[in-house]
C-alpha cells in the first residue's frame, strides 16, 4: 500500500475509532463561524477522542494521566502529516481543525509542491526543488512521530500496544 493511501487509511480509522461515524461527520462538517466555536469543537473531539482510546487501553485515571500527553502528542503529530488531504491531495474543504491548529511544515511543503504541480510555468527544476523540500519536511515529520511513539510504547503494556497499533496510533 502506498504511503498516501496509508496515511488516509489512519486518517479515516482515527476519526472513525476515535469519535464513531457521528463525530467523523461532525470533523467534516463545515467550519464553525468564529474561531472560538472551532476551538471548542476541537477540544471536545479530543476530549472524546481520548476518552474511546483510554476505554480500548482499560486505563485507570492514574495510568491515563501519565498517557495522554503522549498519546495526544502522537495524534497531533499523525493529523499534522495528513489531514485534510484526500488521496488525490487536495482539501476537501475547511474544517475545525484546520482552522485551530496551523499548518504543520508536511502541510505547508505539501501545498507549495501542489501549486508547483498545477502551475503551467512551473519547470522541472521549479517542481524537483518543491518535491525534494516536500520529502525532507514528510521524513522530519515522520521521525518526530516515530520517536513520540517510541516514547509512549515505553508506558504500555503488550495488551494496550497491540491496541494502539489495531487503532493505527502506533506502528
Amino acid at each position: 500500500m502506498s504511503n498516501v493511501k496509508k496515511i488516509a487509511a489512519v486518517v479515516s480509522l482515527l476519526l472513525c475509532v476515535w469519535c464513531g461515524p457521528a463525530l467523523a461527520q461532525q470533523a467534516q462538517a463545515d467550519l464553525p463561524p468564529d474561531k472560538a466555536r472551532a476551538e471548542q469543537a476541537v477540544a471536545q473531539f479530543q476530549q472524546r477522542a481520548l476518552q474511546n482510546v483510554k476505554q480500548a487501553l482499560g486505563s485507570n485515571d492514574d495510568e491515563f494521566k501519565v498517557l495522554e500527553p503522549k498519546l495526544t502528542r502522537v495524534m497531533l503529530l499523525l493529523y499534522q502529516q495528513s489531514a485534510g488531504f484526500t488521496l488525490f491531495g487536495r482539501r476537501r474543504g475547511s474544517t475545525a481543525f484546520s482552522a485551530v491548529l496551523p499548518p504543520s511544515e508536511v502541510q505547508k511543503a505539501r501545498i507549495v509542491l501542489r501549486e508547483a504541480i498545477d502551475n503551467k510555468d512551473s519547470t522541472p527544476t521549479d517542481i524537483a526543488d518543491k518535491l525534494k523540500a516536500f520529502r525532507e519536511a514528510r521524513a522530519a515529520a515522520r521521525a518526530e512521530l516515530v520517536q513520540a511513539q517510541d516514547d509512549l510504547r515505553q508506558f504500555l503494556t503488550m495488551k494496550q500496544e497491540a491496541t494502539l497499533v489495531s487503532m493505527g496510533l502506533l506502528d
